[in-house]
């Protein structure tokens, strides 16, 4: 029985050729986030650049919590997100950024990734410093 559950003479349980292609879309998607990981603050928007956003750092972490890796510097993620909160407690885009609900939740999303990976502080609550209660 080949992998797709049907039997077929000969195949000794071989992966099918669109198997193969899939996994090489998966190593190349792979080695663009790993391209991407910058040391200043975790995830660039593209290899080789400086630019980045709390989206960016989400999508980087999403990727490699795909394959069940870890980032190379959790730490600088921790820390970008924590300069991208206000004194409102809210959080922008980027550092200076309004805060918005959304990126808020991309926020809280990327810090929780972060604990499932045992980020530095222990825990990702630790990053959320500056709010303030009203």
């Amino acid at each position: 029985m080949n992998t797709r559950g049907v039997d077929s003479p000969n195949d000794n349980d071989r992966p099918l050729a669109g198997d193969l292609f899939r996994y090489a879309v998966w190593a190349l998607w792979l080695s663009f986030a790993r391209q991407c990981e910058g040391p200043r603050h975790g995830f660039n928007i593209a290899p080789h650049s400086a630019s980045s956003a709390l989206e960016t750092q989400l999508a980087g972490l999403q990727i490699l919590e795909h394959f069940a890796m870890r980032p190379r510097r959790p730490a600088e993620i921790e820390s970008y997100v924590a300069s991208c909160q206000m004194a409102t407690g809210g959080f922008g885009r980027a550092p200076g950024a309004t805060e918005r609900l959304d990126d808020s939740l991309h926020a809280l999303q990327i810090l929780a990734l972060l604990g499932t990976h045992e980020s530095t502080s222990g825990s990702p609550a630790s990053t959320i410093t500056k709010a303030q209660n009203p």
